[in-house]
This record gives structure tokens, sequence and C-alpha cells, in this order.
């Protein structure tokens, strides 16, 4: 089942609120053209800390598909095609803009 990326965020920051050294970060262009979503983490664990979190709700993202080293902890990604698609708004205003129509 995948997760949203809302969902994801949530699931960081309620971390982050207990106590984790862990920051969500969103979207993150990495090196070698790399789009994903990325967390802040202190370590290494910390990271696998949240992949265990994500499988008890029932999430399998898997280990993180990038990493990189900032000097001071690391930000771990998953790519995108893991979440699920965010849905676009659809909206059809041509109903209401053309109301005066209905009026003839």
């Amino acid at each position: 089942m995948k997760i949203s990326v809302q969902e994801f965020k949530d699931l960081v920051e309620s971390l982050e609120m207990n106590g984790v050294d862990v920051h969500f970060r969103g979207e993150y262009h990495g090196r070698f053209f790399y789009e994903g979503i990325g967390v802040d983490v202190e370590n290494l664990a910390v990271a696998a800390e949240i992949v265990a979190e994500l499988k008890y709700h029932g999430y399998d993202l898997g280990s993180w598909d990038h990493q990189d080293n900032m000097g001071l902890g690391f930000v771990v990604a998953w790519r995108t095609s893991k979440f699920e698609a965010e849905e676009a708004e659809e909206t059809n205003h041509f109903g209401e803009e053309f109301s005066f129509v209905s009026d003839l």
C-alpha cells in the first residue's frame, strides 16, 4: 500500500515531536538529477527507525533510495514514484461563469 506525501510528513513530524532527531524536508533534488521526498536525520539508525515505523503502520517504502551526508547528519530520500500520486482538484467553472445563460 502506498502512502501519501502528507501521511509521510505527518508520521515524520510525530516522530520528531516524540524526541526523534528527524525533520521532514519535503521535495528533495539530490545529486545526479535525483528527485524524491526527503528527511533530515542525525544518523542512518534514525532513517532505519522511520522505515520500521512505516512498516508498523502498514506501509512498505523499503529502504531509502538516496542519501547524502551534509557534514552534520544525513538527508535520506525515497523516489516520488513510491508515494501515492497527488490528485489534482478538478474544478469546472463553466456552469458558474455562464450561469446567466440559464436566465434567458
